[in-house]
């Protein structure tokens, strides 16, 4: 997988719809780079894996990024325990057969249990792996 840092690199690829699956403890680090995105026009979609209802997560924030984003900003949220993966593979799914897939970017966070599954998913989805990375974050 390509490993991506967009606090080193000046100008994402353009003309994607960007789909971030993050966790409760990765979205922070999200939070820019969506807001980034979304100030250049790039549609954005976020799936955020929590493993218990009262999981810590932004839903203020990213409720007011999609209310000022209108139609450029949608968040799924999904549940499971021991973590969110197989939730989010279905919607994977559903997003894959929504948008032409040359069209989409993945980025998965690097800290998160859940990722080898989404990985072997979008593999399997026929996601080529130039259009799936890793995203660098802080913490």
């Amino acid at each position: 997988m390509n490993a991506l840092n967009f606090t080193q690199q000046s100008s994402p690829i353009l003309d994607r719809h960007w789909i971030f699956l993050s966790s409760s403890y990765s979205l922070h680090s999200l939070i820019d780079l969506i807001k980034t995105l979304l100030n250049r026009h790039q549609p954005c979609t976020v799936i955020h894996g929590l493993t218990q209802l009262n999981s810590p997560f932004f839903p203020d924030e990213l409720t007011r990024l999609e209310s000022a984003f209108s139609g450029l900003l949608k968040t799924y949220y999904v549940f499971g325990s021991p973590t969110p993966a197989y939730p989010a593979l279905d919607l994977l799914e559903s997003l894959t057969n929504t948008f032409p897939i040359s069209k989409l970017s993945f980025l998965l966070t690097d800290t998160e249990e859940w990722v080898d599954a989404v990985i072997e998913h979008l593999l399997f989805l026929e996601i080529p792996k130039s259009q799936i990375h890793l995203l660098e974050t802080i913490n």
